[in-house]
């Protein structure tokens, strides 16, 4: 008789055979075993958004009885409490040894989580590389600038005092206690940067041509009404999910974008845009056409209503109007896109602007350190000064020491560049000696960025020329120079990476885990994160099958 290939829960008998890798465990495990699969189970539970609860079901416990003989099954109150907490003391070592010594931006937001409570977490962003600092809960505090001030004076000593990190810069959003904070905040420390969250500024531009009261934009009107009739009417629906059948092989859905979601203009009507042959082929027959109507309702306003979105969608013109209106917000949804990345630079924003100036001859200011802006452009060593029109006096060295030098200052707390910092500036500047492309290797460092498929940071690049020195955290002469170019270049301006944690605190404190505290909610995020550094992330839920 074949020997059985189902497990059980008891231990099979020594003679048994057993198909695995190892034999089972007849005993219960070490102290030291035991304490590794504690940990590796919390992860586990973390890393799947399992609850808590889930080790005390009896079908889990029976599971694991089953196929794990000799582990001790831990509590929830032990897997969310000790355990929890080690792990995300774990977590927060190996953040340490991570970003000792390196450059970092630091950002906050706001967000209200499915307990209505208002809590601000906050993050740094080590050289492209965002994570997660604390998380207040202000429900019982007053929204103010000078509350805001405190926490960010907290997390500012947290980042330098236990992450070893040199802060450069602090990125809110414009609201207005964020923007009030943020002029309290650089005039108590001048060195410091302050900067807005521009991927919210582009989404704010978005915001304002959508008001336009011109006839194109009353199209995005028109679009939206019939998004809505369509997703609040199912037969209709489901009318246009069967049209799409006949020529897709996915089914899409409409999408009604949120002002709060950037770039979800454009998305809903590209979509629009791709569903037009299928809301076309839909009024084609008018027993179908009949049918949406009837399907409307009983009442003479929900009949017109249909038949005005039949007429709508016949019109040739409505889907000029939309399409042109794609065409028109693509260029905010690509520009919202780069510089929501965690590896966004400030030369990222202004490059980024002067193409929607090209393309829409309207601009916003940057203001107010503008200078930090176009220092960013000059110290990425693939552009140096050829972003400057010849004739434009920025174009020469000897003006563009003059913004170096009061960055310098600024950021030396009003040390003076050396001599030898300005001739070894003007020399990179003109692209020149040991500062030339060819000595500096900029197509060594970008052939290996593409065959790695990655991006060149900027800021390892310049690392390669920095020299030991511990006389100021500035320097001075060639050094000063690089360590001015890697403080620049290491700020990143946008707090989209706060915005994607708050996402993930609502992925982990859903209404079926509404008991979860802030404070747990945060180390489950810490460790979250750190697993996803080791092992790497799943597929992404819209990853094509």
């Amino acid at each position: 008789m074949a020997p059985s290939r189902t497990p059980s829960p008891n231990p099979p008998n020594s003679d048994a055979i057993f198909y695995g890798e190892t034999l089972p465990r007849r005993s219960p495990w070490t102290n030291d075993l035991q304490q590794e699969f504690n940990a590796d189970l919390c992860n586990l539970l973390v890393a799947g958004l399992v609850a808590w609860r889930a080790v005390e079901i009896p079908y889990w416990q029976w599971f694991f009885a089953k196929w794990v003989p000799g582990a001790a099954l831990p509590a929830r109150r032990q897997l969310s409490g000790q355990i929890l907490d080690n792990q995300a003391e774990k977590a927060y070592n190996n953040m340490r040894m991570e970003t000792d010594g390196l450059y970092g931006t630091g950002q906050c937001d706001g967000w209200k989580n499915v307990k209505k409570n208002s809590v601000v977490a906050s993050m740094v962003n080590v050289e492209y590389n965002p994570r997660l600092l604390g998380v207040e809960d202000i429900s019982a505090e007053r929204k103010t600038a000078d509350n805001l001030i405190k926490i960010v004076i907290n997390e500012m000593n947290r980042i330098r005092d236990i992450f070893n990190v040199i802060l450069v810069a602090w990125c809110t959003d414009a609201s207005s206690e964020s923007a009030k904070m943020r002029r309290n905040l650089v005039a108590k420390f001048p060195w410091l940067v302050v900067l807005d969250c521009w991927a919210h500024q582009v989404n704010l531009i978005v915001g304002d041509f959508i008001k336009l009261k011109v006839p194109l934009i009353r199209a995005a009107d028109k679009a939206l009404e019939l998004i809505k009739w369509f997703n609040n009417h199912s037969f209709a629906l489901g009318l246009l999910r069967q049209e799409q059948t006949f020529y897709r092989f996915a089914v899409l859905v409409l999408i009604l974008p949120v002002l709060t979601r950037w770039t979800s203009h454009y998305l809903a009507m590209d979509r629009l845009v791709e569903l037009k042959p299928a809301f076309l082929r839909l009024v084609i027959s008018d027993d179908i056409c009949k049918k949406l109507v009837a399907s409307a309702g009983s009442k003479a306003a929900d009949k017109t209503k249909a038949q005005k979105m039949i007429r709508l969608i016949k019109e040739t013109e409505f889907w000029t109007q939309v399409e042109s209106l794609r065409n028109m917000l693509r260029p905010f949804a690509i520009a919202a896109n780069l510089i929501q990345a965690d590896n966004c630079r400030l030369d990222t924003v202004l490059f980024t602007l002067a193409h929607l100036y090209y393309i829409h001859k309207t601009s916003r200011t940057i203001d107010p350190d503008q200078e930090i802006f176009i220092l960013a452009v000059v110290f990425n060593p693939y552009i140096r000064s050829r972003a400057f029109d010849p004739s434009n006096e920025l174009a020469s060295a000897g003006r563009m020491w003059n913004l170096v030098r009061r960055a310098y200052k600024r950021f030396s707390r009003g040390q003076e560049p050396s001599a030898e910092f300005k001739e070894c500036f003007t020399a990179y500047y003109r692209g020149i000696g040991r500062w030339s492309d060819e000595h500096m290797d900029l197509k060594g460092s970008r052939e290996s960025a593409n065959q790695r498929g990655t991006y060149v940071n900027l800021v390892k690049l310049w690392r390669d020329f920095e020299v030991e020195d511990n006389s100021s955290e500035c320097s001075n002469g060639a050094n000063g120079m690089v360590r001015l170019a890697m403080r620049i270049l290491s700020m990143v301006p946008n707090s989209a990476s706060t915005e994607r944690i708050l996402s993930r605190f609502g992925s982990i404190h859903t209404k079926a885990r509404s008991r979860l505290h802030v404070q747990k909610v945060r180390k489950m995020t810490i460790v979250a994160q750190d697993i996803e550094r080791v092992h790497g992330t799943g597929p992404s839920r819209y990853t094509k099958q």
